[in-house]
């Protein structure tokens, strides 16, 4: 059905145990985060920013 709309969508990112325990917390401690703390978060998790 959403091919018919032109849209396509990318893979759901299967996160490890760790990485969610890391992402919860970094949530818990702000839901929003400054561009130069996702980048350090990313690179710890071996994430992109995006995921």
């Amino acid at each position: 059905q959403h091919s018919l709309l032109g849209k396509s969508r990318r893979p759901r990112t299967a996160f490890t145990s760790q990485q969610l325990l890391e992402l919860e917390r970094q949530f818990k401690l702000n839901k929003y985060l400054s561009r130069p703390k996702r980048f350090e978060v990313a690179t710890m998790l071996c994430l992109t920013e995006t995921q």
